[in-house]
């Protein structure tokens, strides 16, 4: 029989690369609670694929003198609850879910339909929040999560798809050389004022890619870190460099002990993996115990 050793590098790269896989797959575009929430309301949470775990409020900035409040309808979502007394209506969550669409992507929602939902704070998700959705046309969506009862911010996503938008795979290139990409991420966020605070940081987290009947759009994800320890993670397209989602700090805190107990379970279980295969007696798997490279 043939065997197979594995060290004890390349085993820790095998735990991270499942854990990253399956956090990423519940973390990715608008999160884990983002997709439970679409699903509790019916809808279908679309997850791009992603190659490592992206998981990310910022003060309110001014509205620009040019906005223009859009023509544009509201609906509540047939499974929603409408919210408390403390809470924003849902015509003001929208109008400010609209207005962060409009400063980040120059969304244009004349003539659209948000439909709203609401979701009251819970064990899980400590805080209540509205959540909006901009139906996909013509190869355009929107959605944004915005607290329920400041208005603050959490996250702001734009679905943009295109038929020749070039591999969706992972670009190793990209991997050390993303200098043009964190140069954009800086200047971004400051133009914004997503974070309180001077950056000191930007980190590279993931590449990924999102999909529908329409096309298809590559992804690079970083996180943005201030002085003040404030974090924001944006999302480019690898395709053409356009901003397409960003997850405030609030979120990312909130969202924190989530990703933190997916990547536990995940590294759990992909070590009782390794093991069962070393367990079943083919010789297809052997793991050893090798010294560390630092040893």
């Amino acid at each position: 029989m043939k065997e197979t050793t594995v060290k004890r590098k390349e085993l820790k790269l095998l735990v991270l690369g499942a854990a990253a896989a399956i956090t990423a797959c519940t973390l990715a575009f608008g999160g884990l609670s983002q997709a439970a929430k679409a699903a509790e309301l019916g809808k279908t949470a679309k997850v791009p694929t992603s190659y490592s775990a992206p998981i990310a409020q910022t003060a309110k900035t001014s509205l620009p003198s040019d906005y223009v409040k859009a023509d544009y309808q509201v609906k509540l979502h047939e499974l929603s609850g409408k919210g408390t007394a403390k809470d924003l209506n849902m015509s003001e969550a929208a109008e400010l879910g609209a207005q962060n669409l409009w400063m980040l992507f120059h969304a244009n929602l004349k003539g659209k339909t948000i439909v709203m939902s609401y979701h009251p704070a819970t064990e899980l998700d400590p805080r209540a929040v509205w959540y909006g959705e901009v139906a996909e046309a013509a190869g355009q969506s929107y959605t944004f999560e915005v607290d329920a009862i400041t208005g603050d911010p959490r996250t702001a996503l734009q679905g943009k798809y295109w038929k020749d938008a070039g591999s969706l795979g992972l670009d190793k290139k990209l991997l050390k050389q993303h200098d043009d990409f964190s140069k954009l991420v800086k200047e971004t966020a400051e133009n914004h004022k997503l974070l309180a605070g001077k950056i000191a940081s930007v980190e590279y987290v993931s590449q990924g890619h999102s999909s529908s009947n329409y096309g298809s759009n590559p992804d690079i994800t970083f996180m943005v870190n201030s002085e003040d320890g404030e974090r924001a993670q944006l999302t480019f397209s690898r395709y053409n460099k356009e901003l397409l989602s960003v997850e405030y700090n609030g979120w990312l805190k909130d969202m924190q002990p989530k990703a933190d107990a997916a990547e536990n379970n995940a590294i759990d279980k992909a070590m009782q993996f390794v093991e069962t295969r070393s367990e079943w007696g083919d010789g297809k798997v052997k793991v050893k115990e090798y010294p560390s490279d630092q040893q």
